[in-house]
Parts: C-alpha cells; structure tokens; sequence
C-alpha cells in the first residue's frame, strides 16, 4: 500500500506545483490568491494520503474514505497519473 500511497501523493503535489504555475504577470491579486490557496489545499489532502511522518501507512486515510473522497478511477481517467494512482491503491484494498 506504501507504493501506491507515494504515487498518489507525487502525482497530486505535481498537480498543486502545475496549478501554481499558472501564476503570471497578468493574474491579478485576487486570483493569484485563489491560485495559491487551491494549489496548498491540494498539498494539504496530499499530507493526509502520506500519512503520520510520511510513512505512506495506514492509517493515513482509512480504506473507506479514499473511495468516497476521491471516487471513481474513471472520475480521473484511466490512462491519467490520478487514474492510475487510485487504481494502484484501490487494487491493493482488495
């Protein structure tokens, strides 16, 4: 379950650092604000998908809960990083 943990957690912190750097010099205040609080919240379920010190172990997030907070593998697309991921990690709950 580690593995599949660390890959969820890699692909949604390279999701947050991609909505971040949507920044630019036409973004205005506001925005760049929104940007930034949407990109940290990404951050902030990343940390609870890894865990007690990043140990990628239960119990993170109970088996449970994953499912009703992120859904469906084809929610994310099956040949997407967040498909894959959930794939990864629903497949080792079975």
């Amino acid at each position: 379950m580690a593995d599949a943990r660390y890959q969820l957690n890699r692909c949604m912190r390279r999701i947050a650092d991609q909505i971040h750097g949507t920044i630019n010099d036409n973004t205005t205040d506001e925005d760049a604000t929104a940007i930034r609080e949407g990109s940290e919240l990404i951050r902030v379920l990343a940390r609870f998908v890894a865990g007690v010190e990043g140990r990628y172990e239960p119990p993170a997030i109970p088996n449970e809960i994953f499912y009703q907070a992120f859904g469906a593998v084809g929610d994310w697309g099956y040949r997407r990083p967040m498909g894959e991921a959930l794939k990864n990690i629903y497949t080792e709950m079975s």
